[in-house]
């Protein structure tokens, strides 16, 4: 029985790879002919785009052989507008002329005639009231004809060049709006065609999707099948066994029974230990069995996890694949929006150099407008009074600016020796000297500590002066502080006096002079002082 079970699975397996073999050779087919399609599309193509050279090549010819054609057409139309002019001019010029003869013929016959009567000649009243510039002067006449001439030829020169400037622009213009349509054919075929990859994908995405749901269901159906026929293997197997495990115990205890040896007693001891050791041994073999089978059926589930995963994989490879074709068909129709404005740009401001071209041939046909009128005076001159004030008023000015750039105020040199002393004996850290006042008796000194900062300190005073030149913001404000510097009791004092005799020492003694402030550019910051 397990034999014909294990007989008929094999059966079914064999003809599902038999439908499976003819479903690949059809498929197979399918694909050869799509392959000799596509090729058989390929060389068309291939043919359409040499046709289409071809047909490129001649139309460009056409437009090199075009252009000078134009422009020779235009130079004789204009030169045919100018004849034209020129003759009904003429025309109207010997009308004239000819209206002036008769009615001199008349006068001349009217004269002889009043001759022949005898009357007296001064006396006729001519009227002259029909009579033309042109029979008075008819040389100013020409020479107005003339200019009128020159002037009409230099505007049509002017007009000329420019519609042939505007005839330029609207060429490049089309040469733009051409390539603008080619991109917009081309991006709308490349959208066609993504359209047509994202249908094509979205069928296979939904026939593969069909597909693994009816193997996922021939994937259970199948599991089911194989385990009512692992049970019955299972079944058959522990039937067969204990068929077999009875039948060699009937045959030994016919043996047994058979055998003149029923007297001995440890042979048959033996025998039923035999028939003990088989029972277990048969017991144990149906249990490794049965742990054998379950690992096999854990192996395959195992196995067929692992083609669920797979198939989980290729379906979200195929999921990346529709959402970059999605994305890329969203970027394909933004090109095509953009180049859609693009086009209707072009198309808009084509349409403003038409107009601007048919305004250019209509002012050709307008006279030129009459000249701007002259340029307003310029402003009177000042003199006397004003002028000084004006004068004034700038130098004022000027100074105000050199003293800014100069940083307000003069530099001394006394101040800045006393200053640079200071600063070095600072920077190396010499003790300061008090002066005129000590250290408070009760105050208590830290052992690094030295001594106390005095009020009239060098350092202090220092510190003053150079926060007072900060605030200064103005040369009054630094004459202000004069007195401030003249303190002789402090230490920053007696130092300034020292350097100021050795100077007067080594020159002719002379008055002390009052320090100039010093200028403010020269003045370091806080900071600055700190860090050197």
């Amino acid at each position: 029985m397990a034999s014909d079970s294990s007989m008929d699975s094999v059966d079914f397996w064999q003809n599902k790879c038999r439908e499976q073999e003819e479903l690949i050779k059809t498929l197979t087919g399918y694909c050869v002919k799509v392959i000799q399609k596509h090729e058989e599309l390929l060389s068309n193509y291939q043919h359409t785009q040499d046709q289409y050279g071809v047909l490129k090549g001649q139309v460009k010819k056409a437009r090199e052989v075009l252009d000078p054609v134009i422009r020779e057409y235009q130079e004789l139309k204009a030169k045919y507008d100018i004849a034209i002019q020129c003759q009904r001019a003429a025309e109207t010029y010997a009308t004239k002329l000819n209206s002036s003869n008769v009615k001199m013929k008349r006068q001349s016959q009217m004269i002889l005639s009043k001759i022949a009567q005898g009357e007296n000649i001064v006396e006729i009243n001519f009227e002259d009231d029909g009579e033309d510039e042109v029979e008075d002067d008819p040389k100013q006449y020409y020479e107005s004809l003339n200019k009128r001439i020159e002037d009409l030829s230099a505007e049509n020169a002017r007009l000329s060049a420019n519609v042939n400037a505007l005839t330029e622009d609207l060429e490049l213009e089309k040469e733009k709006n051409e390539n603008l349509k080619k991109r917009l054919d081309e991006y709308r075929v490349e959208l066609k065609r993504s359209n047509d990859r994202v249908s094509r994908q979205g069928r296979e995405l939904l026939q593969l999707a069909q597909t693994s749901e009816a193997a996922l269901i021939e994937y259970h159906s199948l599991q089911d099948q194989c385990k009512l026929e692992i049970d019955k293997h299972k079944a058959a197997n522990e039937r067969a066994q204990q068929l077999k495990a009875e039948t060699s115990a009937a045959k030994r205890q016919s043996a047994f029974l058979m055998s003149n040896i029923s007297g001995d007693h440890k042979l048959m001891k033996a025998l039923i230990d035999l028939e003990e050791l088989t029972t277990k041994y048969e017991s144990d073999k149906m249990t490794f069995e049965n742990k054998i089978s379950a690992l096999e059926q854990e192996l395959q589930e195992e196995k067929s996890r692992s083609g669920l995963q797979a198939l989980e994989d290729e379906t979200e490879t195929l999921t990346k694949e529709r959402d970059e074709l999605l994305q890329r068909l969203a970027e394909s129709e933004k090109l095509s929006i953009e180049a859609q404005s693009q086009h209707s740009e072009l198309q808009r401001k084509y349409a403003h150099l038409e107009e601007k071209y048919e305004k250019s041939l209509d002012q050709a046909r307008i006279p030129a407008p009459p000249p701007p009128p002259p340029p307003p005076p310029p402003p009177p001159v000042r003199t006397g009074i004003m002028a000084l004030i004006a004068g004034g008023r700038k130098k004022q000015k000027q100074i105000k600016q050199q003293r800014l750039a100069n940083g307000g105020v003069t530099v001394n040199q006394d101040w800045n020796k006393t200053f640079e002393e200071m600063m070095k004996r600072i920077n190396s850290g010499t003790a300061l000297k008090p002066v005129l006042k000590s250290r408070a008796d009760g105050v208590q000194l830290s052992p690094g500590q030295q001594s106390l900062p005095e009020e009239n300190s060098a350092v202090s005073e220092l510190e003053g002066i150079l926060k007072n030149m900060k605030k200064a913001k103005s040369e009054e404000d630094l004459t202000a502080m004069d007195d401030a510097f003249v303190n002789t009791e402090s230490e920053l004092g007696q130092t300034f006096n020292k350097i100021l005799k050795k100077k007067q020492g080594a020159e002719n003694p002379s008055p002390r002079p009052t320090p100039y402030p010093r200028k403010l550019s020269t003045i370091p910051d806080e900071g600055e002082e700190d860090k050197a």
